[in-house]
């Protein structure tokens, strides 16, 4: 790794979460002068550092953001879930400072070529899928699905590819990013608690094919029309996965029930087609299968084996939070999807039943339609149970389709799914909502919901007299 020189700037990281503290660490390391912020109160934010960093080395500052903490500033990385258009870094790019986010700062720090995974929903599973098998194919892969971006930075031997997951409020703070490879997985209605509509939004993700070339690996959503429709106007070498059988003049994968097909070497003109069982992939849902075409199509072009893919394909299990089965308890299972965190990541996760569902939601409102659901509600869910702060629009949205409960808690809704369930029925937690009215982040959600289940599965002890 080497980098633009950092000792004795002076740099600012916004958010004192997990990358927050990577960067700190970071940047310590290489002499810069760093202050750190968080906008939450200190008795809050301490006891998370102390344990990861020396605190004498830094300066730290919490509460609101003070302006005069930037004026001084050479360099400000902002993480992921800090917005950037808050005031203070407004300023600070109006007084010349360069302001880049976590991804933009990582990339210009390291020397290995990047795979960006971009799009609204999926991306986190595509990565995963797509390390296992660069790593059955024997690449050392570093991928930010579970640990921050920036944590790359602190390790002592270098990947030979780095897979970074890539959301719209990181790609606003880029300006030479340029990956080798991008994903673009799909486009839905997201995040409009903080893009003024669903155009910038959209704009933001695409912000991870500014610097793309001729040289560039581009694989698209075939099945996606948000996503088709800017297909023309991208350079690269474009390659598409899912919907149907693509053209022959193009690399491509696609799937039916039980078999995945991928094509690859068209552009060398030496197309080679070959074909994959799924009667053994874990992954539920359409939406999953395109992950799995994205993963596999990149790896082929890659050069990983065949073999290596199929292996994956058959070992391969859900990741926390994303269609993960929990417990079966008196032959009901439980899901917990807490990522599904608007109303098409939730929609992909219905269509992944056939099972007669009992389906728990809500939390914080992104500004969000969930009235496209409602067919799907009324079709596929006996029981829509509702919590947190969005639970009352969600209601007047969906509510009339099945019946529907409004509780005040994870803990009442998990209870009254089971009281209402019968043998071969579903519970699943698919909140198309953020969690952040309850939780700090999709992990610990998800951490909650499974826990919850499992102690829902514990025998009760009985007290005798």
């Amino acid at each position: 790794m080497s980098g633009a020189v950092l000792k004795g700037r002076l740099a600012v990281v916004v958010g004192a979460g997990p990358s927050g503290v990577a960067l700190t660490k970071f940047l310590v390391r290489r002499g810069a002068n760093v202050t750190l912020v968080d906008n939450r109160p200190e008795e809050k934010v301490r006891p998370l550092l102390e344990e990861a960093l020396d605190l004498s080395k830094f300066r730290l500052e919490c509460g609101e953001y003070q302006q005069k903490t930037f004026e001084g500033a050479q360099l400000v990385v902002v993480t992921p879930g800090v917005p950037m258009d808050l005031k203070v870094l407004e300023f600070a790019r109006t007084s010349g400072i360069e302001v880049v986010s976590e991804l933009e700062f990582v990339s210009t720090q390291a020397d290995e070529p990047f795979i960006a995974v971009a799009g609204t929903n999926g991306k986190s599973t595509t990565a995963a899928l797509l390390t296992r098998m660069l790593e059955g194919a024997g690449k050392t892969v570093y991928a930010n699905v579970d640990q921050p971006l920036a944590d790359y930075l602190n390790k002592s031997k270098p990947a030979d590819y780095v897979v970074a997951v890539a959301n719209s409020f990181q790609l606003e703070g880029i300006r030479n990013f340029k990956p080798e490879t991008v994903i673009f997985t799909n486009l839905a209605e997201d995040h409009l608690h903080r893009y003024p509509n669903l155009e910038t939004y959209f704009a933001a993700n695409r912000e991870v094919f500014r610097n793309v070339g001729l040289e560039t690996r581009v694989l698209l959503n075939a099945g996606d029309a948000n996503t088709l429709a800017f297909a023309q106007q991208i350079s690269g070498k474009l390659a598409f996965f899912g919907g149907s059988e693509l053209p022959q003049n193009f690399d491509g994968a696609w799937a039916n029930k039980n078999e995945m097909k991928v094509r690859v070497g068209t552009e060398v003109g030496q197309a080679t087609e070959h074909s994959f069982e799924l009667k053994n992939l874990r992954l539920r849902g359409p939406g999953n299968r395109e992950n799995l075409m994205a993963a596999s199509l990149l790896a082929l072009q890659m050069g990983v084996k065949p073999v290596v893919v199929q292996g994956v394909i058959d070992s391969f299990s859900a990741l926390p939070g994303r269609i993960e089965f929990v417990k079966r308890i008196n032959s009901v299972a439980f899901y917990g999807d807490s990522h599904g965190a608007n109303p098409a990541a939730s929609l992909r996760t219905l269509q992944a039943f056939q099972e007669p569902l009992i389906l728990i939601s809500g939390g914080r409102d992104k500004n969000a339609d969930y009235s496209a659901l409602a067919p799907h509600v009324r079709q596929r869910v006996k029981n829509l149970i509702l919590v947190g702060e969005a639970k009352e629009k969600i209601n007047r949205a969906l509510g009339d389709f099945t019946e529907t409960f409004l509780v005040g808690t994870v803990e009442e809704a998990i209870l009254i799914a089971y009281q209402k369930s019968r043998g071969g029925d579903v519970v699943l937690f698919s909140p198309m909502c953020e969690g952040t009215d309850q939780f700090a982040h999709h992990a610990e959600r998800a951490d909650y919901f499974r826990k919850l289940v499992l102690q829902l599965a514990q025998p009760r002890k009985l007290n005798y007299i």
